[in-house]
Parts: C-alpha cells; sequence; structure tokens
C-alpha cells in the first residue's frame, strides 16, 4: 500500500513545477492590476498589493485590505473567478 501511494506522489510531483508556475503567473498579473487600480491610500506598494492576492486566491480573506475604488473592486472579483477555476 505504500508503494502504491509514493508511486502516485511521484507521478503527481512531476505536474508540480508547471502549476506553480501558472499560480505564480496568476498571482504577480493580479498584484500589479490592483497595485495600478487602486489608490495609493489604499495599497501602498507592490508587496502589499501581492499580499492582499495571495489572501484573496487562498480564500483565506483577513479584511486588513479590501479594494476602495470600483475598478480595484472589479479586479478583485475577476481574480476570485480565475483563482477559483484554476
Amino acid at each position: 500500500d505504500l508503494h502504491l501511494i509514493l508511486k502516485a506522489f511521484r507521478l503527481a510531483s512531476e505536474a508540480l513545477p508547471v502549476l506553480i508556475f501558472i499560480l505564480s503567473v496568476i498571482l504577480l498579473v493580479f498584484a500589479s492590476l490592483i497595485y495600478v487600480l487602486e489608490p495609493r491610500s489604499n495599497i501602498h506598494s507592490l508587496p502589499e498589493a501581492l499580499w492582499f492576492t495571495v489572501v484573496t486566491v487562498g480564500t483565506v480573506g483577513y479584511g486588513d485590505i479590501v479594494p476602495q475604488s470600483q475598478l480595484g473592486s472589479m479586479a478583485t472579483g475577476a481574480m476570485i473567478v480565475v483563482s477559483a477555476l484554476y
């Protein structure tokens, strides 16, 4: 039984680099979009936008940062849909 589980993990690990790359691209694209669309009084830096993106994609949603602009809310909604489909 353990041999079967190890084989399954070995086969699944082949796809892991591609999945991590795609997730990284999604995070960076949406973090950049949020950083551009949100006012500087809300999102002060790109790392803060990346934090918001990671927390939102991970469905944690701490609520420490929320979009204030309408375009930021629309981008966040699109990010939620894309991450749910991913």
